[in-house]
């Protein structure tokens, strides 16, 4: 996506530099208001403040930073680009151009489909100029240049532009969805719905940097399931794929907040990342989590430990200083766990 709006960002820096660059010549080289036609003389005047518009406009385009004010800037650089090119057409003493009738409308079609102006924001425009555009030709020119064939042309010439450009944008639109589903699913773990690993180290990143920016406690849990390989022995592993699934859902629901996410960091070891959470709260957030998974009653008659499924927890509570402190928040967490199944297992090892 980012990608095509540069190629976007582009395209509308040249057609905003190409009629700049014309406009200003032809303003050296003709006189910029015209002896004739006083009815209209405004409109040759309108040619200095174009370029004016143009320049801010192509400045604004150049600078990401100013993102926010390229799409109105330009559309007010297009609209009196556009009248400009209709009264340098419509005015005797610039004739010698030869400027065709259609230009203006076909830069405009031109920077619909491919400078990425917003579809609502073409439709205002076309409301507003292209009749302005028609009248002025209708009112000047003789009805032999002026037909209804030739303006009809210029309206197909306008909207081929605006829907050509919309069409486009819509379909980068899906294809930027369908990437994302695709990124979302290759971070996911398929069994627990839960991030994969992958997902987990990009969300730890993320999370480990805002609390550095904004000085709050994160929190790390491991959790790592009893005996495990013991209930796939013995019950087969579609039992244990059902015992992970159960375990997932009820790290998922621990996981709620926005910021705080679960995950499945390989077999049977789980993971879940708080934001926020000082140390008081996770020692029991911890010890709840470990009751409630020996609750869901999942039978395993093999384990030494309990006649159902229980965990081995070790947690960690940082306020981080520097993002690159999470290999710490991850190597201290996992001693911890190491601790918890070296002391019986069941438990949680989480000391401030």
């Amino acid at each position: 996506m980012a990608d095509y709006w540069g190629k976007r960002r582009a395209a509308r820096a040249f057609l905003l530099l190409l009629p700049l660059v014309l406009l200003s010549i032809e303003m050296l080289l003709a006189p910029v208001f015209p002896e004739q036609l006083p009815d209209i003389s405004w409109l040759s005047m309108t040619l200095p403040p174009s370029l004016l518009m143009l320049l801010s406009a192509l400045l604004v385009t150049l600078r990401r930073q100013w993102s926010p004010f390229a799409d109105v800037l330009t559309l007010l650089a297009v609209v009196m680009t556009s009248l400009a090119l209709v009264g340098q057409n419509l005015d005797p003493a610039r004739a010698s151009l030869g400027l065709p009738n259609y230009l203006g409308p076909a830069y405009l079609a031109a920077v619909f489909l491919l400078a990425g102006i917003p579809f609502h924001r073409a439709l205002m425009l076309l409301l507003l100029v292209f009749p302005v555009q028609i009248y002025l030709q209708l009112r000047v020119l003789p009805a032999a240049e002026a037909g209804v064939t030739e303006l009809l042309s210029q309206t197909l010439i306008f909207f081929v532009g605006m829907l050509g450009g919309h069409m486009l944008e819509h379909s980068q639109r899906h294809a930027w969805l369908g990437l994302k589903m695709l990124e979302a699913t290759s971070r996911t773990d398929p069994l627990t719905g839960t991030f994969n690993r992958r997902g987990f180290d990009e969300s730890l990143q993320t999370l480990a940097r805002l609390c550095a920016r904004e000085h709050r406690p994160i929190a790390l849990i491991l959790i790592d399931l009893d005996h495990f390989k013991l209930l796939n022995d013995h019950y087969g592993h579609e039992y244990g794929d059902s015992c992970l699934r159960a375990v997932g859902q009820l790290l998922r629901q621990f996981a709620r907040r926005p910021l705080d996410q679960a995950a499945r960091m390989g077999g049977e070891e789980f993971a879940l990342t708080l934001y926020n959470c000082p140390q008081d709260v996770l020692e029991q957030r911890c010890e709840l989590l470990r009751r409630d998974i020996e609750l869901l009653n999942i039978e395993h008659a093999r384990s030494p430990v309990a006649p159902c499924v229980t965990v081995s927890i070790g947690a960690i509570c940082l306020l981080p200083e520097q993002p690159e402190e999470v290999r710490d928040l991850l190597r201290k967490a996992d001693e911890r766990l190491y601790r918890a199944k070296q002391n019986g297992r069941n438990q949680v090892c989480c000391p401030a």
